[in-house]
């Protein structure tokens, strides 16, 4: 909050995140804040005339740009021609580059860009990032009532493990009303309001790795525990993997799938309380550098991070569910239930779990919804001004019924494999119903694609912002743009170009699925992102990205082709090679120009939030160096010693370690505004080194091909000259 004093004038006004003011030609933004949040770093610039010029300079850029890409006799433009020579079959080109910019309107989870990076970032334990694994204590877990932790973990280790899926078949929670229960709305960690349903998949996916639990669902997994928390200290609910080994499992009493009880995760400390069972083994894995940490040592972090998980929920900590009447900062709070203290009864939760009891009983649950009802009035009453509407807790619970991207990538994966057969089988045999099956193929990509579209759309209704504001939400975006360029560019008849755009999905949405490297739940935007500049910036750069990825794959299928040319189709391995480099220049051409309007729009973005529009931060440099080196790749043909299809096709695919870099490699192992790293990296992961020898393996294979074929080529034409001669 400031007072501007001004000819005797008082006006307060408060400065924060992109709330920048702005008084007679000066503007004041809010760079920082301290660490104790007692106080506030602002920042001073008046810069009228030079940024306007540089506005203007940015527009004649961007403007320059988009008219290459239609103006008759530019090199987009003859490569358009090209294509349209090759075959009279060939459709007008979409305008792939406002189609983009018109429709989507961070390729990274952005953190603050351009501060002092004295902002702290809180991440869940799911994102793939190193964290501080809190060492859990199990005394919480029993009635807030006893405090002697001595007994309390006498009566967890008296437990024994029970048969999970006996267990779960005795729980006696009505599915009508766990349903009802699921949209009871709750407030997360990061303070979203969300409907009870997202909650429950968040915790039981975290804890469980599945879902359900055998025959209950979510809401029925989440009810029963908050009514009964000590009947599920020795239920077989944690899931512990086979990380650890057969011998860890053993000591674990692990279940046939994998699955252990708290109650062995536990053991009697030293003060009486209970301890993690494996304290010894986590203090020294958490001693050790990320890049140093075996897989045992990993095991036993997540595992560490599961059990404090079970006791935060045994605990009730995460039913925030009563908003505190008339605090400004719209807090909710969590009302454990203790069965067993009769004072728990004044408050509207215990009330409502005190019935549920009395249901199980009877097995009457007419009383119970009205229960449930009076909360959600007390929700709407005392915490109206965040509460979602009903409509989009609908769609939020759908949502989460769909399961839908890793559907999609299921799909994509079945027929990205299917198109590329018959691109191959087109190789050697045409027909007219091979290209009638090629179309149904495309037909069915599209479809999937346009529903991709669609579960994008709807997260971005749930969640309020853009589908691409955090990693997960990036790279589903990414792999979309990837599949949606493949579509567009398809050209001739060559369906290695839509095959390449589902294997950018697959590969994409595949890493977004796999393990714990992306985290799907939907979260809220800190302040610093909230700007319509962050909109357009992300949005285009990211789309950049999806035909980067493109043109790698592309460069990957030539290079292939290549290594499996023959005499008897070297004509047609040979036009289609032709045909996917064009395409290949094409895609790299609007990926260039997203990539580098996205980047000055960054620093717009950057100049109207903290009043600078470069701090030279990794990320930011990266994202420049990424340019320089696709610049490089798209001049190559205008350097006679480098002009090449084969080496084009090759840089392609190389180029695109420098997204890679630009994308991950600055969040986790560069420290910077936009990075997740603090001095220690995590190891490189053994796929990187996969990749780079496959790569090493099909440039020499391939090179060793393309230059036999062009001494052939060679061979071949003197012949023909020599005829012609005679």
């Amino acid at each position: 909050d400031v007072m501007i004093q001004d000819n005797g004038k008082e006006t307060p006004f408060k400065i924060y995140m992109n709330h920048v003011l702005d008084h007679s030609g000066y503007r004041f933004f809010q760079a920082s804040f301290h660490p104790d949040e007692k106080g506030t770093v602002l920042s001073v610039n008046h810069d009228y005339w030079g940024t306007n010029i540089t506005y203007i300079g940015y527009t004649l850029l961007f403007l320059g740009m988009f008219v290459t890409l239609f103006w008759k006799g530019t090199r987009f433009q003859k490569l358009n021609e090209q294509l349209k020579s090759m075959s009279k079959k060939a459709k007008i080109l979409l305008v792939l580059g406002m189609l983009l910019i018109g429709n989507v309107a961070q390729a990274q989870k952005i953190d603050m860009h351009g501060t002092d990076g004295q902002q702290n970032h809180d991440h869940s334990h799911d994102d793939g990032h190193d964290h501080n694994h809190a060492e859990p204590s199990a005394n919480t877990v029993l009635p807030q009532s006893d405090h002697n932790h001595a007994d309390q973990t006498r009566k967890m280790l008296n437990a024994v493990q029970v048969n999970g899926k006996d267990f779960a078949s005795n729980v006696r929670i009505d599915q009508k009303h766990a349903t009802l229960f699921g949209r009871l709305l709750v407030q997360n960690i990061d303070g979203r309001i969300e409907p009870i349903n997202t909650l429950a998949l968040e915790i039981l996916r975290r804890v469980h790795g599945k879902e359900k639990f055998y025959n209950l669902d979510a809401n029925q997994f989440l009810l029963s525990v908050s009514i009964d928390p000590l009947k599920w200290v020795n239920v077989p609910l944690i899931n512990i993997g086979t990380k650890g080994g057969k011998n860890i499992a053993a000591k674990l009493k692990a279940d046939e799938n994998g699955n252990t009880a708290m109650v062995n995760l536990i053991a009697m400390g030293a003060n009486g309380s209970a301890e993690f069972i494996l304290a010894d083994d986590y203090k020294t894995a958490f001693a050790k550098k990320p890049a140093d940490q075996g897989t045992y040592d990993k095991f036993v972090l997540e595992l560490n991070d599961k059990l404090y998980a079970m006791q935060q929920l045994l605990d009730g900590q995460y039913l925030r569910v009563l908003p505190l009447a008339g605090n400004d900062n719209n807090q909710w709070v969590a009302m454990p239930f203790n069965p067993v203290n009769n004072q728990a009864l004044s408050n509207p939760v215990a009330m409502y779990f005190a019935s549920i009891i009395a249901a199980q009983q009877s097995n009457d649950w007419s009383g119970v919804d009205s229960k449930l009802n009076h909360i959600s009035k007390l929700q709407l009453k005392h915490g109206k001004e965040i509460v979602p509407s009903e409509a989009k807790i609908d769609w939020e619970i759908r949502y989460n019924s769909w399961n839908i991207f890793l559907k999609l990538m299921i799909v994509y994966s079945l027929l990205g494999t299917i198109i590329l057969v018959l691109a191959f089988w087109k190789l050697f045999k045409q027909s007219k119903l091979l290209d009638i099956t090629i179309t149904v193929v495309l037909i069915l990509i599209a479809t999937t694609a346009a529903l991709q579209c669609m579960g994008l759309g709807v997260r971005w209704y749930i969640s309020g912002h853009e589908p691409w504001s955090n990693g997960y939400e990036a790279v589903l975006f990414i792999s979309w743009i990837g599949v949606l360029s493949g579509l567009l560019m398809y050209r001739n008849s060559n369906a290695f170009i839509p095959a390449a755009g589902c294997l950018v999905a697959v590969i994409l949405m595949g890493f977004a699925h796999g393990g714990s490297q992306m985290n799907p739940q939907i979260t809220p935007l800190v302040p610093v992102l909230k700007s319509y500049w962050l909109m357009i910036h992300v949005a285009i750069i990211t789309a950049s990205y999806g035909f980067f990825g493109l043109s790698a794959l592309l460069g990957t299928v030539s290079l292939v082709l290549y290594t499996i040319n023959k005499k008897s189709i070297a004509n047609k391995v040979r036009s289609s090679v032709i045909e996917l480099t064009t395409v290949n220049e094409m895609s790299l051409t609007i990926g260039l120009f997203l990539l580098t309007i996205g980047t000055f729009l960054g620093g717009i973005w950057a100049n109207e939030s903290w009043g600078r529009y470069w701090s030279w931060d990794p990320k930011e440099t990266w994202a420049f160096i990424s340019v320089i080196i696709y610049a490089f790749i798209m001049h190559i043909r205008l350097i006679p010693y480098l002009r090449s299809q084969y080496l084009f096709n090759l840089l392609s695919l190389i180029g695109f370690a420098s997204v890679i870099m630009t994308y991950f490699g600055v969040n986790y192992y560069l420290t910077g505004l936009h990075s997740y790293a603090q001095g220690d990296p995590v190891p490189i992961p053994d796929w990187v080194y996969l990749t780079i020898s496959i790569v090493a393996l099909l440039a020499v294979v391939s090179y060793g091909r393309y230059k036999k074929n062009l001494a052939l080529e060679a061979k071949t034409s003197k012949v023909k000259t020599n005829i012609r001669k005679k």
